[in-house]
């Protein structure tokens, strides 16, 4: 029995859409968890591209001069990016050695 293109392809497409279904389905899952892992106050460290840290800002007090009243702000959570050392280098590498002050 000789199988041609027009019985296969279709069984080919089937495979390419669901290989796309679940790898759209493992990102989502991995940005909820990254994001679940923030929120939760973990640093986060993808390895190659960076690390991810959650910081609270300090209190500080902000004084209006015409009235004197004095009002606290700050002390909300950030999160802090620091790439990966070799990811910077790679970025670079295409720039060369003219370094440009």
């Amino acid at each position: 029995m000789r199988v041609d293109g027009a019985f296969v392809q279709p069984f080919l497409d089937f495979s390419r859409e669901l290989d796309r279904e679940l790898s759209d389905l493992l990102v989502q899952s991995l940005l909820r968890r990254m994001r679940h892992t923030l929120l939760e106050g973990h640093a986060l460290e993808a390895p190659g591209i960076g690390e991810f840290t959650v910081r609270r800002r300090d209190l500080y007090a902000l004084v209006n001069p015409i009235s004197g009243q004095t009002r606290a702000l700050g002390g909300e959570r950030i999160i802090l990016f620091r790439p990966d050392r070799q990811l910077l280098k790679d970025l670079n590498a295409e720039r060369g050695g003219d370094d440009v002050a």
